[in-house]
Parts: C-alpha cells; structure tokens; sequence
C-alpha cells in the first residue's frame, strides 16, 4: 500500500520486516514474494541494479518451490528492468516466458500486464503497429478483471500510438478516457495521497496537454491542465447541505453543518448587538467550524473531493483571466516528462495465503 502511495521509505520499512521474519520461519514463498517487492520498490526509486539484484534473488526460490505464478511475476518485473535498462531483446525474452506461464495460472491481470509492458518495448522499438496489437489485447482484459487503474495505463498507451501516427482526435480521446478513470480513482484517496497520485500517473495529462495546445485547443488544455492538479480550496461552504454515500462521513458532515448554523447565527447577532465578548465567541467558533472542515477533508476522501476545482470552478476563473492568460496553470504539467506507462512491477502473493 505504501508503495503505491508513493512512500518508498516506509514501503521498504514493512518489506524487511516481513522478509527477517520469512526466513526466521523458513516461509520460502513468503521469502520470495518479498524479495520481489523489495525489488519493486528499489525499481520504482530508478534504482535498477538493486531492483534486478532482488529480482534475481526472488526467481530461484520461486522456481525451488513450484511457485509458477510468483516466478510469472518475477520474469515480468526482469523484463521491466531490461526493458528501462534499454536492453529490448532481454526485456522480450523475459516477458515472453512470463506470459504462457500467467495464462497457465489464471492470472488475467498478469497477463494484461505483460501484454502492456510487450506493446511499450514494441513501442520503444517505433514498431507502432505490434505496440498497437499488444495494447489491444491487454485494454479487454483489463476491463474484464475490473483493473481500472491498468486500464488508465493502457488507454494512454493507445493514445500515445495515435498521436505518434497523427491521429490526433482519437489521441485526445484516449488521453481524456484515461484521466477520467484516474481522476475517479483519486477521489477514493485521502487529502494527503492525492497529490502524490497525480505525479505518480502523470504521463498521460502531459501528453494529452501538449498535443491539444498543438491542434489549437488551448481552452481545453487550460481545463485538463487544472483538472490534474491537486488543490486545497479553502471554500466551506461547499461542504453546506452536502450529501454523500459513507454514513460515517455523513454524520461528521451533519455536526460541522450544525456549528457552521451556531456561527452564522452568532454573525446575525452581532449585526442586531455588537459585544466584543461576542466576537470573541464568534472567532472562537469560527476557528473550530474551520479546523473542523479541515479535518473532514484529511479524514474522508468524499470530503477531500469536493474541495477540487470543478469544471464550472474553471469555467468562472476563465472569465476573470485576462485573455492572454487563459491557458495559465498554477502548476505547470510541462515539468514532468512525456513517456509511456509501464505497469508497476507485479507483486506476487505467497502460495499458502491464497484462497
């Protein structure tokens, strides 16, 4: 969880934990499944010497132990490693023993993934044609295991392929359905994951921005570029009378309402009588309504998602630009680098924990 959140740190700190405690145990599933992810992280960090180093430790074990789909995953995350590494034939080579062995042990999703990572090395290669092939046989199966986040991935891939043979409308397209699948999925995550989501899963808003500032467009990259930007509005009054699923929310929602009522009463009051012990309760209350909305916004991520621009928060900013500024953004996409998506490395589960 914390790897894919983005804290590599803590991510490697509960993976060492596990791995000292795997072989205290003599777990060798469990042993290799953590080498693996010990490698996943260090991949993730750019560290690809260390990540092959654990990789490699991983295979043998899972190969000693009859692991097939652990030694899927581990063929998979070499691949990935070449593949970076610049070295396509051995990035093909691993990839290509990985997926039989993923369609032998049922994992759709491991198989979509390898099928991506495939099409990006054939992508690399400028070979657009069997990149394109890959994808779409990865994009169903994506679908199908329910895989939105490597669906997202996918889509951006195939946009990139697009793009790269000037098709620009079905490019956009792809981008757009891509982001609306990330941008979904943001809205599940607290105040304090949200940004390091949307660096994470980048690619896609930079590729999509450039290309329609180049068709011209700039009015719907100024959107696109802001809709992928993490915010922290300060406006509470769009948490009044608002409705949503998780009765927990819900509940704080209704007592912070309940105070935000005390306190417009209490500014009633002070127009109709002026008192400073009065102001002093005023902001007294008006610091807590505050902290509060705070802390529903870091605790309940349907609270955090209301304080993101909206389109019609877009819509009103436009109109009070300047009109040369009107493709402004407060944080520039254009500072992150425009490339494919490969899938994150596969972390294999050990055997005797599967149900």
């Amino acid at each position: 969880v914390y790897d894919a959140l983005g804290n590599r740190t803590k991510a490697l700190d509960y993976y060492n934990q596990a791995l000292e405690i795997a072989r205290q145990v003599g777990d060798r599933s469990g042993e290799a499944a953590t080498l693996n992810n010990i490698g996943a992280v260090y991949y993730a960090l750019g560290n690809q010497t260390e990540a092959l180093n654990y990789y490699n430790q991983a295979l043998p074990i899972t190969q000693e132990v009859g692991d097939r789909s652990g030694e899927a995953a581990t063929l998979h995350n070499i691949g990935a490693v070449y593949n970076d590494l610049g070295n396509r034939t051995e990035a093909l080579n691993y990839y290509n023993q990985a997926l039989p062995i993923m369609g032998e042990v049922g994992s759709r999703s491991g198989e979509a993934s390898t099928l991506n990572n495939i099409g990006l090395v054939y992508y690399s290669l400028g070979n657009r044609t069997q990149a394109f092939k890959y994808f779409n046989q990865a994009l169903p199966i994506r679908r199908e295991v329910g895989d939105r986040s490597g669906e997202a991935r996918t889509l951006s891939n195939m946009g990139l392929v697009y793009r790269d043979t000037n098709q620009p409308d079905k490019a956009i397209t792809y981008f757009e359905d891509s982001l609306n699948i990330l941008l979904e999925l943001r809205s599940e995550l607290q105040k304090e994951f949200r940004e390091t989501f949307l660096e994470t899963n980048r690619g896609a808003a930079v590729a999509l921005v450039d290309l329609l500032i180049d068709q011209n467009q700039p009015q719907r990259a100024f959107v696109w570029a802001n809709r992928v930007t993490t915010y922290e509005l300060a406006d509470y009054n769009r948490l009044i009378g608002v409705r949503v699923a998780n009765p927990e929310a819900q509940a704080a929602l209704d007592d912070w309402n309940e105070q935000s009522q005390q306190l417009q009463a209490l500014r009633q009051q002070l127009q109709d009588n002026f008192s400073t012990a009065l102001v002093d309760q005023m902001r007294d209350l008006e610091a807590q309504v505050n902290q509060q909305a705070e802390t529903l916004a870091n605790t309940y991520p349907e609270v955090a998602e209301l304080f993101e621009i909206q389109p019609e928060d877009l819509s009103q900013l436009q109109t009070i630009l300047p009109p040369g500024n009107r493709c402004l953004t407060t944080r520039s996409p254009h500072k992150y680098p425009k490339r494919s998506q490969h899938d994150r490395p596969l972390s294999p589960q050990p055997r005797q924990s599967q149900r």
